[in-house]
Formats: structure tokens, C-alpha cells, sequence
């Protein structure tokens, strides 16, 4: 393609893509997959990838297990149009840091209409990101709070004008009655309240993180449930366990709450409950699994929101808090 620019203008838009402070790419259609041909050290910093680790690679690698497959679609799609697309996509850094990138991915023709390259600018939206997400958490929260609390009170209330209403008629047995379900209810909504308390503590902490092996937090998580292990007879076995950088009490809690799940959630058999560590490039990859009721695929995405459980109320005790707090603790963690 002719270049009628003056060489002083170039060498313009070139110092200005150098300093500018977007990550800039650009890629190379005329290539097998649309390799990078060039990145500016704006993208370098965004993506802790210095340009012999990401040239000649497709932009793809940027993407993770849980990028939405539907903004990856639409990327795709508006490429292979030849289309200049704009999408807010969840990337990761090479030290394994998840970021918001607010990416414009632009094709370029040359004076015959031929395309030539595709230019990406490249911009870190994660705080935003997460200020929308905590705005809707908190949303949500106030909405669940309000209805979960107002519920037992109902059920106290009521009880309370029943034993009004009989002007102290009832004989002892109804009256114990009644005040067995008050003190059900009064007990449920102290549980209530600290596993709120709990849950919105979790983001709100400036403790630093330390080096701690996994095991002895899992021992720790072990011996809070002692009693509730021993009288179900669980077994609880774990493979080896490495040292992680970690709030301490943070992961005792997420221990804490999916062992106690494990044995609450139980089936006709002894519970059996197994902990693996599996080292990744630069991260662990923990799993628990046991032998107990198990969780419908369809409620796996429902059941770490608040107040979800997988199981009808009524069956098994719970606030239903349990793994939006195990949930919300791995987040922290960067999990």
C-alpha cells in the first residue's frame, strides 16, 4: 500500500502509539489464526507480556476458562465481517491476575480496499467492573436481607399474638409448643444475622496476606467441626497440600463451610470427603468431593448466590449463606 504520509508525520503516530497509555496490537490477517505482528509497552504493562512472549500468538491467549463464550462470539463474528468491534472482556495477565479489558478491534484497508490489519486498543476496566458488580451484590443483599429477616419476625410475631389471643387459656403442652417454635425461630435468625455479619465482613478486611500450609488451616477447620464430624462418622482424607498466600482465618472459614456441608448434606452411606491440591503454571487447583446427596447441574450456578440452597427448606437446616461466603472468599483471593 502506498504511503503518502511525510516521514515526519509518521514518525509522529509512531511516538504516539509508543507513549500512549491504551495498550495498542496489531495483528496481521494475511496470516494463518491473525497472529500479532506488534504491541506497544502499553500493552506490555496491561498484560505483563513482553513482546517475544505474544508476537506471532492470536489474541486468544489473553482469554481464560470463564471469559464469556457469547463476547468471544461476537469478537469473532465481527472479524471474520471485517467489522470493527467494541467489547468489555475478562483477560488475564501472565502472572494469572484476571483483568477487565475494555477492548476496540478496528480493521484497516489499503487504498484497493484490501484488508491489510486489524488494530486492537486495549484499556483496564476492572475497577469499574468491580464497583458494578459490588453495586449489584449490595443491591441484592439489601433485597435478600430484608426478606429472610422479615420472615422469622412474622413467625415470632405470630406465635406471640396466638399466645395473647388465648389469655393464658392453652395448657402446657400447646404453650411449650408455641414457645419451642419461638425459640426455633429466635435461633434460626441468630445464625441468620452471623452468617450476614460474616459474609459482609469478607472485602472489608486490610489484613495482608502470609505464607500458611493448607494443611494445618484444613486441621484447624477440622477440629471446629469435630463434634458434627465424630457423630456422623465422616471421613475426611486429603492428598498433599502446599503452602499458599492466603488470609488464614478466610480459609479455614471456606473449609469450614464446604466439609460442613459435606456432612450435613449426607447420604444413607458413612460420609466420605477427599481434599486434592493440583499444581498448575502458577496457581493451585484445590477439589473436595464426597459421597453425599450431590447438587443438581441445573442449580450449580443458583446455589452461590444468597439465600440458594440445592435442597428443599424443610429437609435440611441452613441460611443458605454457606457457599455465597465460600464463593465470595475464593473471589477475594483471586480464585
Amino acid at each position: 500500500m502506498p504511503n503518502h504520509a511525510r516521514p515526519e508525520l509518521r514518525l509522529s503516530f509512531e511516538a504516539a502509539v509508543e507513549a500512549t497509555l491504551s495498550g495498542v496490537s496489531i495483528s496481521d490477517p494475511s496470516l494463518p489464526d491473525n497472529p500479532l505482528v506488534f504491541v506497544n509497552p502499553a500493552f506490555t504493562d496491561l498484560t505483563g507480556y513482553q513482546p517475544d512472549d505474544c508476537l506471532g500468538q492470536n489474541c486468544r491467549f489473553l482469554q481464560g476458562p470463564d471469559t464469556d463464550p457469547a463476547t468471544v462470539r461476537r469478537i469473532h463474528d465481527a472479524i471474520e465481517a471485517r467489522q470493527s468491534v467494541r467489547a468489555e472482556i475478562l483477560n488475564y495477565r501472565k502472572d494469572g491476575l484476571p483483568f477487565w479489558n475494555d477492548v476496540v478491534i478496528t480493521p484497516v484497508f489499503d487504498e484497493a480496499g484490501n484488508l491489510v490489519a486489524f488494530v486492537g486498543i486495549q484499556n483496564v476496566i476492572t475497577h469499574r467492573k468491580s464497583l458494578e458488580h459490588s453495586n449489584r451484590e449490595l443491591e441484592q443483599f439489601a433485597y435478600v436481607t430484608s426478606h429472610d429477616l422479615k420472615a422469622p419476625l412474622r413467625n415470632i410475631k405470630g406465635f406471640v399474638e396466638l399466645l395473647k389471643e388465648s389469655g393464658g387459656k392453652t395448657d402446657r403442652t400447646e404453650t411449650m409448643s408455641f414457645l419451642d417454635h419461638i425459640e426455633r425461630t429466635a435461633n434460626r435468625m441468630e445464625k441468620l444475622i452471623g452468617d450476614l455479619l460474616a459474609y459482609a465482613r469478607i472485602g472489608m478486611e486490610s489484613q495482608p496476606f502470609e505464607s500458611v500450609p493448607a494443611e494445618s488451616l484444613l486441621a484447624t477447620a477440622e477440629e471446629n467441626l469435630r463434634l458434627a464430624i465424630a457423630e456422623s462418622g465422616a471421613v475426611v482424607t486429603h492428598g498433599p497440600l502446599p503452602e499458599i498466600e492466603c488470609r488464614s482465618h478466610q480459609i479455614v472459614q471456606l473449609f469450614q463451610n464446604l466439609l460442613g456441608n459435606a456432612v450435613q448434606y449426607r447420604g444413607a452411606q458413612t460420609p466420605r470427603i477427599e481434599i486434592t491440591a493440583e499444581a498448575r503454571e502458577e496457581e493451585w487447583l484445590f477439589a473436595m468431593s464426597d459421597n453425599g446427596v450431590g447438587i443438581e447441574g441445573r442449580t450449580k450456578d443458583r446455589i452461590f448466590r444468597m439465600f440458594q440452597t440445592s435442597q428443599p427448606r424443610g429437609v435440611y437446616q441452613g441460611t443458605g449463606i454457606g457457599l455465597a461466603l465460600c464463593k465470595k472468599i475464593v473471589t477475594e483471593h483471586n480464585g
